[in-house]
């Protein structure tokens, strides 16, 4: 398998750390959700009962849809962004939010330049039912 090279921005992105959250380093499922060679790539990886989807962009901003049809279609997941955002005052740069969403739902996500958003989705429990759910 050849091995793309990324070249960086002279600009220094905002760093999105997996630190944030943990994934696993093995994934039975992935999926290529979007992309475009050498501008943008959008993928979701599954371990367990939980999905991982990164987003991330070249040198140039763009809004990326993302479609959830990929998840199971009984059930309701809790979607926790990491985002790269330029208005937060924090070391990391990183916005956090959390929205419910179901297999179907489709979010625009708004990408700065040399960025990019990481969402941990897992299953709704009763205590998040209270979120605003994604159409």
């Amino acid at each position: 398998m050849a091995r793309t090279k990324f070249k960086l921005s002279d600009r220094k992105p905002n760093t999105m750390t997996t630190a944030l959250y943990k994934p696993s380093t093995r994934y039975p499922i992935l999926q290529v959700l979007g992309g475009e060679s050498e501008k943008y790539i959008a993928v979701a990886r599954c371990s367990g009962d939980q999905w991982f989807v990164d987003a991330i962009t070249n040198k140039d901003a763009r809004r990326v849809a993302i479609n959830f049809d990929f998840l199971d279609k009984n059930k309701k997941y809790i979607a926790t962004f990491y985002q790269g955002d330029d208005k937060v005052r924090t070391k990391t740069g990183v916005s956090l939010s959390q929205r419910m969403v179901k297999p179907g739902s489709v979010i625009q996500l708004d990408l700065n330049a040399s960025g990019g958003v990481a969402l941990w989705l897992k299953e709704v429990g009763l205590k998040e039912e209270g979120l605003k759910e994604e159409k």
